[in-house]
């Protein structure tokens, strides 16, 4: 018998749950370290523009790649052991792959298929954990406000720590700053301990069977498909902020500046979520959908015609105010639908299906990436992020579908439920 989760009466562990926020708002520090300013990095030791955008391919087709191997067997780990157990390893890979950057030193910048594939085995864990944790741990009703949560403590983190990460590695090593980032790992672990999550009794990890079982629950397979659809279009967009933040060390050249930008559009973007999340309402907020699917385009174009530091930071703001927006709105479909649709003990094929639908597509518009930086044709790189900019904006107007559908099917089956009820009712009275 599977765990009983009620909707209605559902109940979340307000320090377990405070754990597993702070421990993803550490992640925020850590990753800008690991990614963000690792590939900054890496520019320092390319000699060409072509060689620079081919390492950074490079880097991310591995990490992806190996997530996209690895997310089934993981996910299946974790449904047969303790998940809060394999959540807290996955950190002990965080502070190793942190640690190997101090022993590699400088030579990580050559070795940008190590770092990807690195990244990719702590995110494989780590991914494969927390998102069941999350979904199993957080209540429906609570998903959104977490969600939105999670994006502004993100984004306050981002404000002052980018800036400090840029300083700090423009005038160190890039290994000498890791030490630091190893220490707060050790405190992310220690945090851990604080989480546990409740358990499906007997579950069993098995991908063909949950896709049979979606087969026969009409309503479950109309909503969940729209969102794995939602997975494999928005893996796509995982390629903009990462193209504008080589366009951003093309225009400035230096990891203080990266971190500068960083921040300044983290304030922005904090104060965007916090209005969206204040003031609009699922159902009436097409108007949202649309501005923020054309302004990364608007972004787009307006860098591209006229390429310069000061379009660069309104195309970086706009991509930016997006990906919150979706992130935001987003999140609570993906993360909570499962529990209303009763496939409570499903949630870990759920999130394995999604990862994977992310890997393939990011998997190849990273090897384009790569195939760009062979060519060294920056008119192809800059056609490539306006296209990959599109991308971005089709998934905002289909999220836009998406909750119109959502709404349609949970007003008719709360509608057949009520219909049922009233019928129920009047068949006991009449035996009555």
């Amino acid at each position: 018998m599977a765990y009983s989760y009620n909707i209605a009466t559902s109940k979340k562990d307000n320090r377990a749950n405070i754990c597993l926020f702070s421990c993803h708002t550490i992640l925020t520090i850590v990753d800008l370290f690991i990614s963000t300013f690792l590939v900054a990095y890496i520019y320092q030791y390319c000699s060409s523009t072509s060689e620079y955008i081919f390492a950074v391919g490079q880097f991310y087709i591995t990490n992806y790649a190996f997530n996209f191997i690895a997310i089934w067997l993981i996910s299946y780990i974790v449904e047969k052991t303790n998940r809060v157990w394999m959540y807290r390893f996955s950190l002990v890979l965080e502070l190793g792959v942190v640690l190997v950057a101090i022993f590699l030193g400088d030579k990580i910048a050559a070795l940008a298929w190590l770092g990807g594939l690195m990244r990719g085995i702590f995110e494989s864990f780590y991914y494969s954990s927390y998102n069941v944790l999350k979904q199993e741990m957080v209540s429906r009703k609570s998903m959104q406000n977490f969600a939105v949560l999670l994006q502004v403590i993100s984004k306050v983190v981002s404000i002052v720590v980018p800036i400090v990460l840029g300083a700090l590695i423009s005038v160190s090593t890039y290994a000498n700053i890791a030490i630091y980032i190893a220490i707060i790992c050790v405190i992310q672990i220690a945090v851990s301990f604080g989480i546990k999550a409740h358990r499906p009794e007997g579950s069993k990890f098995r991908l063909t069977g949950y896709n049979k079982s979606l087969a026969h629950n009409q309503k479950a397979k109309h909503i969940m498909r729209y969102v794995y659809l939602g997975c494999l279009i928005y893996g796509c967009t995982t390629c903009i902020a990462i193209l504008v933040n080589i366009c951003v060390m093309f225009q400035y050249g230096s990891t203080l500046s990266l971190g500068a930008i960083t921040s300044i559009i983290s304030v922005v973007t904090m104060v965007v979520i916090l209005l969206v999340s204040k003031f609009t309402h699922a159902g009436r907020r097409s108007w949202l959908f649309i501005l923020s699917a054309c302004l990364p385009l608007i972004g787009s174009i307006c860098f591209v015609l006229l390429p310069g530091k000061v379009t660069l930071i309104v195309f970086n703001l706009c991509i930016n105010i997006a990906a919150v927006i979706y992130g935001a709105l987003f999140d609570p479909y993906r993360n909570g639908n499962l529990k209303e649709l009763g496939l409570y003990s499903e949630i870990t094929e759920h999130q394995a299906l999604c990862e994977m639908l992310f890997c393939v597509s990011r998997v190849v518009t990273f090897g384009i990436i790569m195939i760009l930086g062979l060519w060294g044709n920056m008119t192809a790189f800059y056609v490539a992020l306006v296209v990959a900019t599109c991308a971005g904006s089709a998934m905002l107007i289909y999220l836009l579908f998406y909750e119109k559908k959502y709404l349609q099917l949970t007003k008719e089956s709360e509608e057949e439920q009520q219909k049922k009820s009233l019928e129920q009712i009047g068949e006991t009275n009449e035996n009555n």
